[in-house]
């Protein structure tokens, strides 16, 4: 499906620069891709266990990036980035699993399979692990998709439509904050690449 999209082109072809991340189970450890197949990039950063098995490939057994790292704004910020927006789909949870809820006694109760139970708990991995990593982050959207539960993969448009519904409401601040880190950058050392406002005294 992704071929009909992106046919045989590499990370680096891509107008937009795109970075992939993904965990190798042999080494325990992130593998963070800016180049080579589009394809296989994407396919090993989605690629969530026990829903697929691990793809292997040069030497590594390679599984979704977000079991160690589900916001990865630090790779951005490692790497230059000088405003990081960051899209947080794990900050709100439902607190319902199972059909329990806070407030039922222990009788009521009901017993939960081993599959939902696993991906219950990459819900909550994603969640706790976000927080740590909220550091990278310049400028928040939060949508609200705790009404989704993970593996609801048919519910993409409802899905997306929470996505597109919390961006609109950012874009004024959005661009506000970036109009304020253009200045800073333009009062800063000069860059080359930099797009100044006229009348800044390092345009």
């Amino acid at each position: 499906m992704l071929r009909r999209y992106l046919h045989d082109w590499r990370l680096e072809q891509l107008p937009i620069p795109f970075h992939s991340l993904t965990v190798d189970l042999v080494q325990v450890r992130p593998v963070v891709r800016d180049q080579g197949d589009a394809v296989h990039a994407i396919l090993e950063s989605i690629n969530l266990p026990v829903v697929s098995r691990p793809i292997l490939r040069d030497g590594m057994v390679l599984v979704d990036g977000g079991v160690l790292n589900n916001l990865p704004a630090d790779v951005l910020a490692d790497r230059g980035a000088d405003f990081v927006v960051g899209i947080d789909v794990a900050s709100r949870v439902r607190h319902e699993f199972g059909g329990n809820k806070p407030e039922m006694s222990s009788e009521a109760m009901k017993q939960v399979g081993a599959l939902d139970t696993l991906f219950r708990i990459f819900e909550a991995q994603a969640h706790n692990l976000g927080n740590i990593r909220n550091r990278a982050v310049d400028f928040w959207i939060n949508p609200d998709t705790s009404r989704f539960p993970l593996a609801e993969f048919h519910r993409t448009r409802e899905i997306a439509a929470s996505g597109e519904e919390a961006a609109l409401g950012k874009i004024a601040e959005l661009k506000q904050r970036f109009s304020q880190v253009e200045q800073r950058l333009c009062n800063s050392s000069p860059r080359p690449d930099a797009t100044c406002p006229p009348g800044n005294s390092n345009a």
